[in-house]
């Protein structure tokens, strides 16, 4: 996996990912979300950020298989 990630800097792929996303995708996106969906933002905030480091946890992740192994 290590190798197609370096071809995919070396071709630049990276770089016009972050630019398309930067230029596409609005920083603040739980105050847009939650406006359009009628959600409560504190809660739609909470759940982007245990979602987020539940992935983190998981066991099909470094830091979730390095925590398994101990």
């Amino acid at each position: 996996h290590r190798n197609t990630i370096i071809v995919a800097v070396k071709a630049g792929t990276i770089n016009q990912l972050s630019s398309w996303i930067g230029s596409n995708v609005a920083a603040p996106l739980i105050p847009a979300l939650a406006a359009s969906t009628g959600l409560n933002p504190e809660a739609l905030f909470a759940a982007t950020v245990i979602g987020s480091q539940s992935s983190a946890i998981s066991p099909f992740s470094s830091g979730g298989s390095l925590i398994m192994a101990s």
